[in-house]
């Protein structure tokens, strides 16, 4: 039979359809900064240097930053904090996009972890009384965050990093005794094949490029798996260590490692008081 046309029939089909619309909950993804203040907290430990991004995290986390900032009206104040082994305001409050890029430009990954609780925490002091304020993270994950955080700003996460590929040597010592120990540590799901190199330096020779090879393993690590070496009996000339793990990953800033023997010297002690034939003794 035809279809014949009818107003009620066209107006049911149009509320199911914008019933089910309303069910589906549509939304658009948008990396759009809101709010009257925008605070950003950018990791800048160690692991923001690794190239899985180009150039590196770090540069990719401050790219961001500019681009959450310039979606901002000019008169949206932004304060910037780094998060490294130490937490850093290094812009407070300000208007000035200007000096927001020579702020960014001027990061530097660090040496170690990131203390984001002591950053997020400061964020949101910093963030009392305005709840329109917005604290954005910028950061690779590896870092550990506050179990509790009392914050009336919202708060978002920007993930920087594609690859979590990574080898490290994890740990490296040198005792007195002469005796050294290297861990390489592989923090990626993949199998990997990498070979350690361990160099020994006199003290006459430490920083310069006439290190002793001492020890070549070739080290096979499933993902997530370590294994340490002990090198026993080192020359008793050698009072500096160089771990090198030859190949390429995302992070080549763990890649090298020193260890240096402690200086241990001569002391006097003097014993105070009514005298104690052990003390003296020993």
């Amino acid at each position: 039979q035809r279809l014949r046309p009818s107003w009620l029939l066209l107006l049911q089909l149009l509320f199911l359809a914008a019933l089910i619309v309303a069910l589906a909950r549509p939304f658009v993804w948008t990396m759009a900064a809101q709010g009257d203040h925008l605070i950003l907290v950018i990791d800048s430990s160690a692991s923001m240097a690794a190239t899985d991004v180009a150039p590196t995290r770090l540069d990719a986390a401050a790219q961001q930053a500019r681009r959450l900032a310039g979606d901002l009206g000019a008169d949206v104040p932004v304060t910037l904090i780094s998060a490294g082994r130490e937490t850093r305001v290094l812009l407070s409050d300000s208007r000035d996009r200007q000096r927001l890029s020579q702020a960014l430009e001027g990061l530097r990954p660090g040496l170690g972890g990131a203390d984001m609780t002591t950053a997020l925490e400061l964020a949101a002091a910093i963030a009392t009384g305005e709840p329109e304020a917005q604290i954005v993270v910028l950061s690779d994950g590896g870092v550990a965050l506050p179990d509790r955080l009392d914050s009336a700003a919202k708060m978002r996460y920007v993930p920087i990093g594609a690859s979590r590929e990574n080898q490290a040597i994890s740990a490296f010592s040198l005792d007195p005794g002469h005796t050294g120990f290297v861990r390489v540590t592989n923090y990626g799901r993949q199998p990997v094949e990498r070979r350690l190199l361990v160099y020994g330096y006199s003290d006459g020779a430490i920083g310069s490029q006439d290190g002793q090879l001492l020890t070549v393993r070739d080290v096979a690590l499933g993902g997530g798996e370590s294994t340490g070496f002990t090198l026993p009996d080192l020359p008793l000339e050698v009072v500096a260590l160089q771990a090198r793990l030859e190949g390429e990953d995302d992070l080549a800033l763990d890649d090298r490692a020193w260890a240096v023997a402690p200086l241990v010297s001569g002391a006097q002690i003097q014993v105070v008081g009514p005298g104690n034939r052990f003390l003296e003794t020993a």
